[in-house]
């Protein structure tokens, strides 16, 4: 990369982090242009050079979580031997990473509260991209007898169980231990996985139940050699 280059990306990056703290502590309505850029050292000026506006300036924020986010599930996909380990591995890599940035993840979940439609809608479009990993697992767990809508119901509600939970974790009693928040979300995974294989299994068995012969109390009676 050259030196310009590099220099300008340090200088955003410097940015994001102080923009980081800052919303962190004030929240997005308190927060100025002017108390980043002075949190990052530069003149309030230098800011619009790499952001337009206080908004921008967060969606580089949501952005930053977006990348490490899909970056850790994507490759933890890559690793997964079949469709079960793949969607658990989903799971386990998105909550390590809301885990191991406890400050972007407060910031980002909350904007969906923000009352900022622009913040909510990109939060928004990364839910959807997760969910579509995970309806997708969850569709092929279940078979081709179901509808898709039954997979995405699954998927959203397991999503809505991660962010119950890392809400929990942030807020309530749970934050002192995140192994425990992992363990919760893994189980629940579990659960959602196992009910939608024993869909499958049981429209399989169906399925193959009705070729079957019927019993024969159940036969057309047949007429008698005599008659």
């Amino acid at each position: 990369m050259p030196g310009k280059k590099r220099a300008d990306a340090a200088k955003r990056d410097a940015l994001l982090r102080a923009a980081r703290k800052v919303f962190h502590q004030k929240g997005y309505y308190e927060t100025t242009v002017a108390a980043i850029a002075s949190e990052a050292g530069v003149a309030t000026g230098s800011f619009y050079s790499y952001f337009s506006s206080k908004e921008s300036c967060f969606l580089g924020l949501v952005e930053t979580l977006y990348e490490l986010l899909m970056g850790a599930v994507l490759r933890e996909r890559a690793k997964g031997v079949d469709t079960e380990a793949k969607l658990i591995a989903s799971v386990r890599a998105a909550v390590q990473v809301f885990l191991r940035e406890p400050e972007l993840s407060r910031l980002v979940l909350g904007a969906l509260q923000s009352g900022q439609p622009v913040l909510r809608a990109r939060v928004l479009a990364i839910a959807r991209d997760l969910t579509g990993l995970l309806t997708a697992d969850l569709a092929e767990l279940q078979g081709a007898s179901f509808p898709w809508g039954a997979a995405e119901v699954r998927a959203r509600f397991l999503l809505g169980g991660l962010n119950w939970a890392l809400s929990e974790h942030f807020t309530g009693a749970g934050k002192e231990d995140p192994r425990l928040t992992e363990e919760v979300l893994l189980a629940a995974s579990q659960a959602v996985v196992r009910e939608a294989r024993g869909v499958n299994e049981s429209s399989t068995r169906s399925r193959s139940g009705s070729r079957e012969k019927p019993p024969r109390s159940l036969r057309k009676a047949e007429p008698h050699p005599s008659s």
